[in-house]
């Protein structure tokens, strides 16, 4: 069964400061460190060595861990955290009337013009559309400045409604490879 349309609709965007240019794409640089991304309800930005500590918190979260491989400890949740953080690939998404990080998007070259994205989101903020805002948001950015460059998504395949996301945003699921010990299907879309 597909999702009403309703459901899919983005609320509209306003990218703000410099995204660096095809011409500056390095693996760790998908955009400037000054990139941010603002919604009617969201502040989406790179991730700052001061938001290790809630990324980590709810990174390791059972409900959250439900489709990624089960749990973790809180020192692996970290170290995981500051990898990305040091690669530059981390962005965190936070609700604007809190400053509450409910969210992380990680970014990452793949190379041969290939990015990957992922995503996880404070369980309790769930079905209220921040994901689809943010991802949404985030996916026009990368459309301006690499068009052309394929996106690819992995998801459990039993991971219904990041499945249902993913076709949201625009993403076709193609082949089937096992992690975690569990099927997980790979998304792509181009830009």
């Amino acid at each position: 069964m597909s999702e009403p349309a309703s459901l899919c609709k983005v609320r509209e965007v306003q990218i703000i400061a410099r995204i660096a240019t095809s011409t500056e794409f390095m693996p760790s640089s998908v955009f400037s460190d000054q990139w941010s991304l603002v919604t009617s309800r969201l502040d989406v930005r790179r991730a700052r060595g001061g938001d290790a500590v809630a990324i980590a918190e709810f990174w390791r979260d059972p409900v959250v861990r439900t489709y990624l491989g089960g749990e973790i400890t809180a020192e692996e949740s970290l170290r995981r955290v500051r990898g990305r953080l040091d690669a530059g690939e981390l962005f965190v998404v936070r609700l604007r009337d809190a400053p509450r990080v409910i969210g992380a998007i990680n970014v990452a070259s793949a190379g041969n013009g290939l990015l990957e994205l992922s995503y996880l989101f404070v369980a309790d903020v769930w079905r209220r559309g921040y994901a689809t805002e943010s991802l949404s948001g985030l996916l026009d950015a990368l459309r301006a400045i690499h068009q052309g460059f394929r996106v690819r998504a992995t998801t459990q395949v039993a991971n219904a409604a990041s499945r249902r996301l993913l076709a949201c945003l625009g993403f076709s699921e193609g082949s089937l490879c096992v992690e975690f010990g569990e099927d997980q299907v790979n998304c792509e879309m181009v830009l």
